[in-house]
């Protein structure tokens, strides 16, 4: 009980302490971090038991980063509490800033907790405890490309911080966070595609030969975070993704993301990479998404609209695809 007071009396004077800072770091400067609904909720989602956490009261917070909306909700051997950032009126469940804490509902414990990096919910932070500290993964597309960075702080305490303590334990951050880059041909283009532009480009593209342009290396990544259900990760962690010609393509996103991240030069050319099999030609734009995050765009050559990846992997994630670089215009 001396414990659970302590700890109690601590978050209330992180509370305050959270509430006087302004100061957020550049590279997280268009990041929404929603850690004050995060904050305000320790107590009933972390320190609970789980009778009164299963009973929670769904209610709405405002913080600097909109409405947030939390709740908790059960599925399979597990509860969730969630807290969703508000998006046109709704509060979709996949969305940058987003927590998903996962709780077992036969002892409580807690698993995990999921904040995502962007919209597509293959990109997140899997932050768990271990012992009376905290670690988290990093996932990109599916990659696991950081795995068990140790905190400094206490599952509990760190649960209500913001993000940016937590990625002070991550060096290569960078590599992600992109808030401050100025924009490039590559974002331009997706600006443009998106408004229903850059016809004469896709046009170009149908007609070009396959086989021109340099091929996307396969990425080196060795574990694959294969997630059904958005809310939870399946562990073990699954082998990434190969093929002995091409590369299946559940692994095209995180390829160009570690083709990215080699060096300065490739995150700024203006190239894009061009996937084919089949009936099957997509074009992958990477760039500095609204969030200052990485992120690949994805547009059908034929349609020349924006693909959903979710539905198209669940489908036709094993394939094997020949990818090629192409300049943007």
């Amino acid at each position: 009980m001396k414990h659970i007071l302590a700890m109690t009396m601590l978050l209330a004077s992180s509370a305050g302490a959270f509430a006087q800072e302004s100061a957020v770091p550049p590279y997280l400067a268009l990041f929404p971090d929603i850690y004050e609904a995060r904050l305000i909720h320790t107590s009933a989602v972390l320190m609970s038991r789980l009778p009164r956490f299963l009973q929670f009261q769904e209610n709405v917070q405002e913080t600097r980063s909109g409405r947030v909306l939390s709740r908790v909700e059960q599925s399979e051997g597990f509860a969730y509490a969630e807290f969703l950032r508000e998006r046109d009126g709704e509060f979709p469940l996949v969305s940058a800033g987003n927590t998903i804490l996962q709780r077992e509902t036969v002892k409580g414990f807690i698993t995990c907790a999921k904040i995502f990096l962007n919209d597509d919910p293959s990109c997140y932070i899997r932050y768990s405890p271990i012992s009376d500290r905290s670690k988290f993964d990093v996932v990109v597309y599916g990659a696991v490309v950081r795995q068990e960075l140790i905190t400094g702080l206490n599952y509990i305490l760190q649960f209500g911080r913001p993000i940016d303590m937590m990625l002070s334990a991550w060096n290569e951050r960078g590599s992600v966070f992109r808030s401050g880059a100025a924009e490039g041909a590559r974002e331009r283009f997706v600006r443009s595609a998106d408004a229903g532009g850059s016809g004469s480009f896709f046009e170009k593209l149908k007609a070009a030969d396959p086989g021109q342009g340099q091929e996307l290396a396969p990425a080196s990544w060795a574990f694959y975070a294969a997630d059904v259900d958005p809310r939870a990760t399946n562990l073990p962690y699954a082998a990434f993704p190969k093929s002995k010609i091409g590369m299946p393509l559940a692994a095209v996103r995180a390829a160009i993301f570690e083709r990215s991240s080699a060096n300065d030069a490739s995150r700024s050319a203006a190239v894009a990479y061009v996937a084919t099999s089949g009936d099957l030609a997509l074009l992958f734009i990477p760039h500095v998404g609204r969030y200052g995050t990485f992120e690949v765009a994805v547009f059908a050559l034929d349609t020349r609209k924006r693909v959903d990846m979710t539905p198209l992997l669940a489908a036709r994630g094993t394939e094997t695809v020949t990818v090629r670089e192409v300049a943007l215009p």
